[in-house]
């Protein structure tokens, strides 16, 4: 069963991508991340997306290796809010 472990705000805008961020997040809270999903504004395809809302083209590829985590997926924002 998945839980919340932390929780923190961050203004995106400030930032030169998600990766930047998660190493951020990491720092503070010390926990290693054997899997990550992220809700994203913009079309995941291929397990790509271009953020609609930020200057940003993130893949789940690229940014598994950047934060180092095995399994990383990439959702529409509004997709997440199902879960």
């Amino acid at each position: 069963t998945a839980r919340l472990e932390a929780e923190q705000t961050f203004p995106s805008r400030e930032y030169r991508g998600l990766g930047e961020i998660v190493h951020e997040f990491l720092g503070t809270h010390g926990e290693p991340l054997a899997a990550a999903a992220f809700g994203i504004a913009g079309a995941v395809l291929a397990g790509e997306v271009s953020a609609t809302n930020l200057p940003w083209k993130l893949s789940e590829r690229q940014l598994a290796e950047e934060i180092g985590c095995e399994r990383v997926r990439l959702l529409n924002d509004l997709e997440t809010t199902a879960y």
